[in-house]
């Protein structure tokens, strides 16, 4: 699905965005690291999903975006066509953006390496393969119009929020304040004094209890994302606890 990202739509960052948001606050860090990682989560297959989860505007948050030139087919023979190509932001998997550094020259050197991952005979049994290179390949090793490729990947802020609890990474604050479907000034959370009881907490104790049970080594942290998002899958229309208050509270499930 295609589409436009404004500047000002809060909802994604690109891959050189996020590098440079991270290193304001992680100092010991440097800018092609980050990228680096996050060029080895892509490769990787960490960022690709099966599930959609389209917005109003149809763009949807699991999908990884790169500015594009449309197309010509997609372009009528009707419609008048600019000398200088319109452009939009695709929704793209690891073998897209791997074929867009192909035909762009932006692979590591010599490009003859990648010639039977891409070109006529290409068989797709060997991407495996391909996908493990590119991804422990150092981003440095990519050439110029390579590493600004990467840079320009645009990833939802959910989805970034959703692989960095899943690693166990901590998050950032631009990430950390990011609000979820149930974050709201009443913030239906756990009772407390004179409090009402969310309905959900029965669901979510037994949850928290089933993740523990079927991980015993899961941070508590994992826990509750795994939880918050199941619950929040379930129960779309309802208020439910925010992530840092179920957080807060597995200890206390844990041992009831």
């Amino acid at each position: 699905m295609a589409g436009y990202i404004s500047s000002l739509d809060d909802r994604f960052l690109s891959f050189e965005r996020i590098a440079k948001l991270l290193i304001l606050e992680r100092p010991d860090l440097k800018k092609k690291q980050v990228l680096d990682s996050l060029k080895h989560a892509l490769f990787a297959g960490d960022f690709e999903s099966s599930e959609n989860t389209p917005e109003t505007d149809g763009m949807d948050l699991n999908q990884l975006r790169i500015l594009h030139p449309q197309p010509l087919a997609e372009i009528s023979n009707d419609e008048f066509v600019p000398t200088a190509r319109p452009c939009k932001y695709y929704g793209v998997d690891r073998y897209q953006v791997a074929l867009i550094l192909y035909h762009k020259e932006g692979l590591p050197e010599p490009l003859d390496d990648w010639e039977r991952f891409f070109g006529p005979a290409a068989d797709p049994f060997h991407r495996p393969l391909m996908y493990r290179h590119l991804s422990n390949i150092p981003i440095k090793s990519y050439p110029k119009s390579g590493q600004k490729i990467l840079g320009k990947i645009f990833i939802s802020k959910s989805r970034l929020r959703d692989w960095m609890l899943l690693k166990g990474f901590a998050l950032p604050s631009f990430l950390n304040s990011f609000p979820t479907a149930s974050d709201n000034p009443e913030d239906a959370a756990a009772p407390g004094k004179g409090r009402p009881r969310n309905p959900r907490w029965d669901d979510i104790k037994d949850l928290v209890q089933q993740v523990a049970d079927s991980n015993p080594d899961m941070l508590h942290k994992n826990i509750a994302h795994r939880v918050h998002k199941t619950v929040r899958q379930k129960y779309p229309h309802e208020k439910i606890p925010a992530e840092n208050t179920i957080l807060r509270k597995v200890g206390t499930l844990l041992k009831d």
